[in-house]
């Protein structure tokens, strides 16, 4: 009995003794690493005086390249269409220009545009055309009636001064929507010098009254529906490119509106400073 007590306290002993030595261990080695990060800290605080940080430039925003000028040939999507309008959008020259054509122009492959448009396809009559004037045209867009009110809708409506009344020289002025727009080019029967003059008016009334009010959302709208709604061979890397620069080009463009003389009445050829004249606006040297 006495043997079995006396190993009894001497494994209790044995325990503690082994207790006290890792505790010795724990106490020792958390009493260095705390000491390590005192004097890791203080000889930092050190060298930071020593040497201080210089603070860096701010790095100067990227600014983002002009996107490439895009012109796009546009007409109703009726049987047809009495004028085409020439869209030039030049972000590089900081410029929106509209060219009014009409359909009885004669091409290089000896067919009028309305019936290269009719007969063949929107790519060829571009084609054409870009022959014919030596100018480059990219894109066709080919819109009916619903998607040219949801266009005009979204920019807006316009102030325009048409027409004059009986006995009063001064024209009326009046506020048109989308639909009126379209009830006016539909309904007045002027020829067709004239109704390029009243189609140019409101070109040039929507271009200076509404651009600048647009914002990201509806220039992106703007897109969407044309593509969507009509037939083009635009395509999503057209606006993925130019998303930007079109923001800041309706917010401060210059912008053309050009009804190039015809040489006859009929509309077949345009007069060689008209052509000089769209050569130069819608021209890819800057």
């Amino acid at each position: 009995m006495r043997t079995a007590g006396k190993r009894k306290r001497f494994l209790g002993g044995k325990v503690v003794r082994q207790m006290r030595r890792r505790r010795m261990r724990r106490a020792f080695w958390g009493a260095f690493f705390a000491g390590t990060l005192v004097m890791g800290a203080l000889y930092a605080a050190a060298l930071w005086r020593l040497y201080p940080v210089r603070s860096l430039p701010p790095e100067a925003p990227a600014e983002t390249a002009a996107a490439e000028p895009l012109t796009i040939l546009i007409a109703r999507r009726i049987e047809a269409p009495r004028t085409f309008l020439l869209l030039r959008l030049d972000a590089p020259r900081g410029r929106i220009a509209v060219a009014l054509l009409p359909a009885s122009l004669a091409l290089c492959t000896g067919e009028t545009l309305g019936e290269r448009w009719r007969e063949a396809d929107g790519p060829a009559a571009a084609s054409a055309l870009a022959e014919t004037l030596e100018v480059p045209v990219d894109r066709y867009l080919s819109l009916p009636d619903a998607a040219v009110g949801a266009l005009l809708d979204t920019i807006g409506s316009v102030d325009l001064a048409i027409g004059q009344k009986a006995g009063n020289p001064a024209q009326e002025r009046r506020i048109f929507d989308g639909t009126q727009l379209l009830l006016l080019f539909d309904e007045c029967d002027l020829p067709d010098n004239g109704y390029r003059a009243l189609l140019g008016t409101a070109a040039r009334a929507i271009l200076e009254q509404r651009l600048p009010l647009l914002g990201p959302r509806a220039i992106e709208a703007i897109y969407r529906t044309a593509v969507n709604r009509g037939l083009s061979d635009l395509t999503a890397v057209d606006y993925a490119i130019r998303s930007d620069s079109l923001v800041r080009l309706c917010a401060a463009a210059e912008v053309l509106c050009i009804i190039p003389p015809m040489e006859d009445t009929f509309g077949i050829a345009i007069t060689p400073e008209g052509q000089n004249e769209i050569r130069q606006v819608f021209s890819s040297k800057i």
